[in-house]
């Protein structure tokens, strides 16, 4: 995704290629490790408090 997205179509259009297409993978394993490592620093900080 080089561009700015204007419409929610377009938006679309970007995820269902980042969800169905093969070399998209390493990328969404990342995503995901990226998103369940922010929610674990997450946790030890709000215990923290």
């Amino acid at each position: 995704i080089t561009s700015p997205i204007e419409t929610l179509e377009e938006l679309a259009g970007n995820i269902s290629t980042i969800n169905t297409d093969p070399d998209h993978k390493k990328n969404r394993d990342a995503v995901s490790e990226l998103t369940a490592s922010g929610f674990q620093t997450n946790n030890r900080i709000i215990h923290r408090v």
